[in-house]
């Protein structure tokens, strides 16, 4: 993929076509010391991480598909803890894979979940509050944010206050 993008160092997408194409022949790196072998999956369970790309890690970087490298997998045992289905880590010498599986959010009795408990408990009494406050109340991204008060709205859980960057919200009684 990065050679494709145009962010391989060491490659052009044209050489890569030749290359697929049979036109030319691979460089051979079987014996060249710079080419790292693989990592072992003990120690990707470990969280050992190393940087191969870094122009492709800060796209990713940018785009919020990683926080910090080497934390991903930590992450992602840790929201499917108590879950009846577990991601599948599978690794080769030059791959890495994760199966990851949908999870239900837990619902309690009358249907709303634990976002949606959180924020009425914290705008309880009739406290006006804004798409940033929930940010921080869940821990979530602002699109996150967003799409559970738009879903309280059109539940009838929040009315919601206001037009544009001076939205706020407010719990109906």
């Amino acid at each position: 993929t990065p050679v494709i993008l145009g962010l391989s160092p060491y490659k052009t997408p044209w050489r890569l076509w030749m290359e697929k194409t049979g036109k030319i022949k691979p460089d051979d790196l079987s014996r060249n010391p710079n080419v790292q072998r693989g990592v072992e999956m003990e120690d990707i369970m470990l969280g050992v991480s190393y940087l191969r790309n870094k122009k492709l890690a800060d796209v990713f970087y940018r785009l919020h598909l990683i926080e910090a490298y080497g934390t991903g997998l930590a992450k992602i045992k840790a929201s499917y803890a108590g879950q009846a289905k577990q991601p599948i880590f599978e690794s080769t010498q030059n791959a890495f894979k994760v199966v990851l599986y949908k999870t239900a959010a837990a619902t309690q009795s009358g249907g709303s979940l634990p976002y949606e408990e959180a924020i009425i408990a914290y705008a309880s009494g009739g406290k006006e509050f804004a798409r940033k406050d929930v940010e921080a109340l869940l821990g979530v991204s602002a699109a996150t944010a967003t799409r559970v008060l738009g879903n309280m709205v059109e539940k009838g859980a929040l009315i919601r206050v206001g037009e544009g960057r001076g939205v706020r919200y407010r719990v109906l009684r």
